[in-house]
């Protein structure tokens, strides 16, 4: 029988073999390096772009992730209003939207915060605004959620790939963890590094499982908060999330290998650093689309265009097109 970490002796003192993530860490706080010289090289308005692209993308995959599919509009017209823009907030309000915008953003931008229970039952209570009256929301889960798994298939076959530890454990699982979180570190330890804090972090509250739905975005906004307290110059304009669901599948089965392969969690650890760093490719590749867009607007500034044909260009060069610009697209 598949024993699960959380049933494992001297849980949750979850272990890192540091020496064999050295050389990943080093990369990743190499790339992160290179995102903040590219965010000095631009003006406000571009970083501002890139700001929103990446907490609306944060916003909108971490609910793709789980299934949830969002209005890419919705969200940004929320995402506009909670920052005092909204000159561009010309879409619909949907309450959806508004729950996980208002997490991200307080994750992100309010990270120095401490992480509390009402905090994370606030972020749990806005992912669920018109949730049915069967689902468990504002409180960690209770027995009635018993037993909390994670299953894939049809129901005839389905496939049980964790199970988390019972709800009469939850409330000391949750209270051990946030004292954890919040705690500051030993005088004698090595400091352990943020990206490293992050992937245990989104690791252990993903294995306690707290609430009946939402663990996994509040898990990664958990991840967020703790990278965004590190850096929080930096943070903002890296989607952590993005990235996670473009390789949703490797997430996935490193998460569930991770909750069943004993307390040492260095290859999770591994695979989070990297997952991170390819989050840092993408934001120098949207930092790029701006500067490239911004070099052909100058060399071409005495050129006559339509309406049609700027937003067109600007669609363009924003990378929004699929495939090669044709008469289809156009």
């Amino acid at each position: 029988m598949r024993r699960y970490i959380w049933e494992l002796p001297g849980w949750p003192e979850l272990t890192i073999q540091l020496d064999e993530v050295e050389e990943r860490l080093s990369a990743a706080q190499f790339a992160l390096g290179e995102v903040a010289g590219v965010l000095r090289t631009l003006g406000s308005a571009d970083r501002r772009t890139i700001e929103l692209d990446a907490l609306a993308d944060t916003a909108l995959q971490t609910s793709e992730i789980e299934g949830e599919h969002l209005s890419a509009d919705s969200v940004r017209a929320s995402l506009a209003r909670r920052l005092g823009l909204d000159h561009l907030a010309s879409a619909p309000t949907d309450p959806r939207a508004d729950g996980v915008v208002a997490m991200s953003i307080d994750a992100t931008l309010n990270a120095a915060k401490p992480l509390t229970k009402k905090r994370l039952v606030e972020w749990q209570s806005g992912l669920f605004p018109d949730a049915p009256r069967s689902l468990t929301v504002g409180d960690w889960r209770g027995v009635k959620d018993d037993p909390m798994r994670v299953v894939s298939g049809p129901v005839s076959a389905r496939a049980v790939h964790f199970e988390a530890p019972p709800a009469a454990r939850v409330k000391e699982e949750m209270r051990a963890f946030l004292r954890w979180f919040e705690a500051p570190p030993a005088a004698n330890r090595r400091a352990v590094p943020p990206l490293v804090r992050a992937a245990l972090a989104h690791l252990r509250f993903l294995t306690i499982h707290p609430f009946a739905d939402g663990n996994g975005r509040i898990g990664r906004a958990i991840a967020d908060l703790v990278l965004a307290r590190a850096d929080s110059h930096v943070a903002p304009y890296i989607s952590l999330s993005r990235r996670i669901r473009k390789e949703r599948a490797a997430y996935y089965e490193a998460i569930s290998r991770a909750q069943c392969s004993g307390l040492d969690a260095t290859a999770w650890t591994a695979w989070f650093i990297d997952c991170y760093r390819r989050s840092t490719a993408d934001t120098l590749r949207s930092a790029d689309s701006l500067i490239r867009a911004a070099t052909f607007w100058r060399d071409h500034a005495g050129v006559e265009i339509n309406a049609r044909q700027r937003k067109v260009l600007e669609r363009y060069l924003g990378g929004q097109f699929e495939g090669w610009l044709n008469s289809r697209n156009y």
